[in-house]
């Protein structure tokens, strides 16, 4: 019901992702902060906050961190499914930034999921992408985080 209520309304979704990974055949795990704000005409059961949040921890197999972190902005563009829906996605991997946004960008590895990237993207008109600094203290940037290690680690941390 609330998130039908979110698809509804015409407020922008921003998603924070974040990926953890160390080796290519090591797990690596990927983290996605879902926020929407909520515009004042919706009601949510009483509540006075006028931000939804959504949380995404998962593991997403072997490989790097640029791997993981590339799969976290997958994520986040499948957790918008409507290809209309305004979105931001905030990440401090200026890596998966380039390889998502930059046709000129030197793709090494990677190549499946950035072509995925780079379609879905290519059938929306409202996708910014944001360069956050990491470990400087966003509440949900460091969430994204956290979610991201634990999908690593194969624990779930919401």
């Amino acid at each position: 019901e609330l998130w039908a209520a979110l698809f509804h309304s015409q407020s922008t979704f921003v998603a924070y992702t974040d990926g953890s990974g160390t080796r290519k055949d090591q797990p690596s795990g990927l983290g996605v902060v879902l926020v929407r704000t909520l515009p004042s005409d919706v009601a949510v059961g009483g509540s006075t906050t006028r931000d939804e949040v959504c949380y995404v921890g998962e593991n997403c197999g072997l490989g790097t961190n640029n791997h993981a972190e590339l799969s976290a902005v997958w994520r986040a563009l499948t957790l918008v499914p409507d290809l209309r829906r305004p979105l931001v996605i905030r990440a401090d991997s200026l890596y998966a930034i380039g390889c998502a946004t930059n046709p000129l960008w030197k793709i090494k590895a990677n190549h499946e999921l950035v072509a995925k990237i780079r379609t879905n993207l290519s059938r929306r008109s409202n996708v910014t992408f944001e360069h956050v600094r990491g470990h400087a203290g966003n509440v949900y940037n460091e969430k994204a985080d956290q979610l991201a290690n634990a999908g690593r680690k194969s624990v779930s941390l919401t």
